[in-house]
């Protein structure tokens, strides 16, 4: 994939780089928002609560419970990247498994029917 910058220079793109471009395009034609974030950047309790959508509060109770691991630096808990998008990860799948399965009883209980 090539890309065109500012002054019309043409420039080749890895095909990784293509990839994540494409999904990012993809992900902003449908309205989302898209971070990219290097794995190994450590993120503050604030940085990851942005990433997964919940407040700082929350992501310190989960870094006390031991749900998402992280490290002091002086007073302050740091975050690695990908541990915060492993943990996005799982915890999208058991949402979602959670909403199937909710579905499949609303469903077997004649939930969905009409006119009832």
């Amino acid at each position: 994939m090539q890309i065109i910058d500012a002054n019309g220079q043409h420039m080749d793109l890895p095909g990784p780089l293509a990839d994540v471009m494409a999904h990012a395009a993809a992900l902003l034609a449908e309205g989302l928002s898209v971070s990219v974030v290097a794995e190994a950047e450590m993120l503050s309790t604030q940085d990851a609560a942005t990433l997964l959508n919940v407040s700082r509060q929350y992501v310190v109770r989960l870094v006390d419970r031991g749900k998402l691991p992280a490290v002091k630096v002086g007073s302050h808990r740091r975050l690695r990247a990908r541990d915060v998008e492993a943990y996005k990860a799982e915890r999208d799948t058991d949402r979602d498994t959670a909403l199937d399965r909710l579905a499949a009883m609303t469903e077997e209980m004649g939930g969905y029917g009409l006119g009832r």
